[in-house]
């Protein structure tokens, strides 16, 4: 786990060697409860099969008319009270002690022989990362990777308003991570050079890149494709989800070449970041070489966005808390041609959904053009001969693309949209399990001093649409964000 607070922020310079944020957790609790869930792993701490393994990744002998069985759900309907238990022991473990810990986090009040740059604290929100691992058996994660769902705890106000923390403290927002660059439609060259510059003079002064014309043309030529790209992202998107957040993965290397996504060994690494905003009339259509891209990226998320209003509530309803955003991992392929990832080699970027109160569109020029179910784009990177071979044998429709130079070729997989659907059902359903458990172990329900406000799920996505919990070590597609 790791604490976040409301009022001690850090400026991070751009994201020099940016990591993947690290999960600081109590070694010991770590220990308790994956020791305790892992001794019966076997008979009560699994999660069902089809849950964590992909289709395409089980082994023929495997699919045996028992197995059915299983995918189905008939062996989770019978165990499910015993894989609730094994949830439900890390989260009181966890619940417990953290009720325990940090009684007094801090104080709101200024004493009066404190230092005029005196800042005050409290200790408002902490991170905790489970993972599933390949026999499907939750724990905590204790070490940087990826995390099959990510729980975010929050104090309860009777237990602010018993530490004397006004609601002004108490309702302050808490650090959050900026990106290194940030635009939305409406930021100018001008601003967006003025950030450009910013970063180039600190990653110069780290002395790991060398060219520094290069760097800057780079940059200024992914900020400028970026906030060409997402122009009028919903103007096709008709339903309740909005195109609202695109982050961008930049990587300079020594020479000052700067590319999109992440390498291994790279020097710099920064995350740009378009947001789009609440207010003024659409922006007239970019005159550049970009048109071909904007229209491939509005037709794919305005699908997508479609699938998420096929989500039925009713499939999470009963947790407790509501599904209210999606991030969905792009690529390319081909010239400009956009695609969802399986892993993350030919990450392009990350989109965000949101759910909105009213039609995504409402700044369009003119009415939604009417988007065909286009199957989605699966873009595998690393192509594996037992995936092609159940593509052949399930009549899944692919392409090898060629990947030029010092590349290996690609294939890209096509998912139907009706599978893709299915797919995202099931996964507001799995995300609806552990908030359930979050919901009934934590909080006041449960006589504890803090709760479980956000559930994030991340998932592996299957050639045919399926939706996977991701396993530790996995590479997430897909995640889902519910909150109370």
């Amino acid at each position: 786990m790791k604490n976040k607070t409301h009022t001690f922020k850090s400026s991070p310079k751009p994201g020099f060697m940016r990591r993947k944020r690290s999960i600081v957790a109590v070694t010991l609790l770590g220990m308790a409860t994956l020791g305790t869930s892992a001794a019966v792993a076997d008979e009560a701490g699994r999660l069902p099969l089809d849950w964590y393994t992909l289709p395409e990744d089980m082994n023929a002998t495997e699919a045996t008319a028992d197995d059915d069985e299983f995918r189905e759900g008939i062996f989770f309907r019978r165990g499910v009270d015993h894989v609730a238990k094994s949830v439900d022991r890390i989260l009181d473990a966890s619940g417990e002690a953290m009720d325990k810990s940090q009684s007094q986090p801090g104080s709101a009040r200024k004493p009066a022989n404190a230092p005029s740059d005196w800042v005050p604290w409290h200790l408002k929100e902490m991170y905790m990362d489970l993972g599933v691992n390949a026999s499907g058996t939750a724990g905590v994660v204790t070490a940087i990777g990826e995390a099959s769902v990510e729980l975010k705890w929050t104090r309860i106000k009777s237990e602010l308003a018993r530490l004397g923390l006004t609601p002004a403290y108490a309702d302050s927002p808490v650090y959050e991570e900026k990106p290194d660059l940030r635009m939305s439609e409406y930021t100018t060259l001008g601003e967006i050079t003025s950030q450009v510059d910013r970063i180039v003079e600190t990653v110069m002064a780290t002395g790991r890149v060398t060219n520094r014309g290069a760097m800057r043309e780079g940059l200024l030529k992914v900020a400028t494709d970026l906030q060409s790209v997402m122009t009028d992202i919903n103007s096709y998107n008709e339903s309740s989800w909005d195109i609202d957040k695109f982050g961008l993965d930049v990587e300079i290397g020594l020479s000052g070449k700067v590319g999109t996504g992440m390498t291994a060994g790279g020097a710099v690494r920064l995350r740009f970041e378009w947001k789009r905003q609440n207010y003024g009339a659409p922006m007239p259509e970019p005159e550049d070489g970009n048109g071909e891209k904007r229209e491939e990226l509005r037709r794919l998320l305005a699908n997508v966005a479609s699938d998420m209003d096929s989500v039925s509530r009713d499939t999470f309803a009963s947790s407790g808390f509501e599904l209210k955003t999606l991030r969905l991992g792009l690529g390319l392929y081909g010239s400009a041609k956009f695609g969802a990832v399986k892993g993350k080699a030919s990450l392009t970027g990350y989109a965000f959904l949101n759910k909105s109160a009213s039609k995504a569109n409402h700044f369009a020029r003119t009415p939604p053009r009417i988007i065909p179910d286009e199957p989605v784009a699966l873009i595998d990177d690393e192509p594996n001969a037992k995936h092609i071979k159940y593509a052949d044998e399930n009549q899944i429709k692919y392409d090898r693309i060629p990947g030029g130079d010092n590349a290996t070729d690609r294939v890209v997989y096509y998912m139907t949209r009706e599978k893709f659907r299915q797919g995202l059902n099931r996964a507001a359903k799995m995300g609806a399990f552990f908030a359930k458990r979050a919901a009934e172990r934590t909080g006041e329900k449960a006589s504890r001093k803090w709760e479980v406000t956000q559930v994030k799920p991340a998932f592996a996505l299957s050639l045919e649409g399926a939706l996977k919990v991701v396993t530790i070590g996995g590479k997430a597609s897909l995640e889902m964000t519910f909150k109370r």
